[in-house]
Parts: C-alpha cells; structure tokens; sequence
C-alpha cells in the first residue's frame, strides 16, 4: 500500500529557523505537506504549504509570530490529498489560530440523514443531530415577509436523488430556471406524476434540519 506521509518532524523548537537555517534549509526545501504550530505543547494552528520550509518561517513574522514555539511537518507524497488532511485536522481540532475552515469538497450526509429520520420524534432527532430546539409562536406573516426578503432554498429527495429549488414567493418556486406558479407544478416536473408540493419540498429551518415546506409556511 503506497505511503500518504513519507517523512515527518516532530515538536521542534522555532529557534531552528534562526540558530541553525542551513541544516533545516538542506533538510525540508521544497517539499510540500501539512505542518502544525504549538504554543507550549498546545494546538496553535494547522497548515498546509508547497514549500514547508517557508510557509513555517514566514510565521515567525506574520501574524501568528509569538503565538508558537514549537512545530511539527508531515511531508505528504500526493499533492492532491494535502487539502483534504488540512480539513481533517482543523475539523476535528479546531485550533486556535484557524479562524476560517478550509473548503471541504466532500459531501456532508447531515442533510440526508435529518431526510431519513423525518418520520422519527423531531426532540430525539435535533438532540443526535446537536440542533437546538426551534422557537415557536412565529407567525405566518413574518415568514412571508422574510420569503420576500431573500429566497429560501428549497430541497426535495426522490429515487436516491437530491433535487433543489428556490421559493421565490409562498406560492412560486422557481426549479432549474423556470418558474412555476405552485409547490405541486415543481414537483411534477420532477415526479412526472401528480404530488403534494408543500409536502415534497423541504426547507432547511436549522443547520441540518429539514421540514417540510407546509410545515414551514404553517399552513
């Protein structure tokens, strides 16, 4: 089985840099992977560079200078799987000095899996799913006021399949560029067959959370 990491440095002083520059210069130029920064054994922040080297010592005088001492560097062999461990890493640590997540191209199942448990008791659901509990007693006219506002993504699943839209008023959605007058209409051109639209779209009210969009508009 081929190696992801094929060399690593670990917990080593940021006085390198200065006191012996040639001998890490000789040892990790030009090559490219994911490097970590501790401040007195703890996770500062994680990284990832096409030349350690560099992309390490520029800390010393950025931002980040004086919030580490120490560093670690993971020499990765493929190029293409260095963003996908940055993500790992800052996901699962979330470090201090990483105020911004990396893009992460996978798929989140959160949303297929709050779909699956639609039918379940929606106080055990929002508790596996970490969501806090909605507010209730809004009223119906402030939701069609914050429809009016800003469109309100629409998602539908059918055959496997993933399927979004867009409510542009309580009655209107519009589904692949065109706008059709009612839920129901938005849904056939999907299900090619007659359906409930306000029960085949779903909104998301909480990250991760679905309901259906009759339940949304309350009505």
């Amino acid at each position: 089985m081929a190696k992801i990491i094929t060399e690593y440095l670990d917990n080593i002083s940021s006085k390198v840099f200065e006191d012996y520059a040639m001998v890490i210069n000789n040892l990790i130029r030009h090559k490219h992977g994911i490097y970590a920064l501790y401040k007195r054994d703890k996770l500062y922040y994680v990284g990832k560079a096409v030349n350690l080297k560099n992309r390490i010592k520029q800390h010393l005088r950025d931002k980040h200078s004086n919030k580490w001492d120490t560093f670690s560097l993971f020499v990765i062999k493929n190029e293409g799987h260095i963003s996908d461990i940055e993500s790992i890493l800052i996901a699962v640590n979330s470090p201090q000095g990483n105020k911004i997540s990396p893009r992460n191209k996978a798929k989140n199942l959160k949303r297929l899996l709050a779909q699956a448990l639609n039918n379940y008791n929606e106080d055990d659901v929002n508790k596996m799913l970490c969501v806090e509990k909605e507010h209730k007693g809004k009223s119906i006219r402030k939701k069609l006021v914050k429809i009016k506002k800003s469109f309100v993504p629409l998602y539908a699943y059918y055959n496997g399949k993933e399927y979004r839209a867009v409510l542009i008023e309580p009655n209107k959605i519009k589904y692949k560029g065109k706008i059709y007058l009612s839920p129901s209409a938005a849904a056939r051109a999907i299900v090619k067959t007659h359906c409930d639209g306000k029960n085949f779209w779903k909104v998301e009210y909480r990250k991760g959370m679905l309901k259906s969009l009759i339940e949304y508009l309350g009505k």
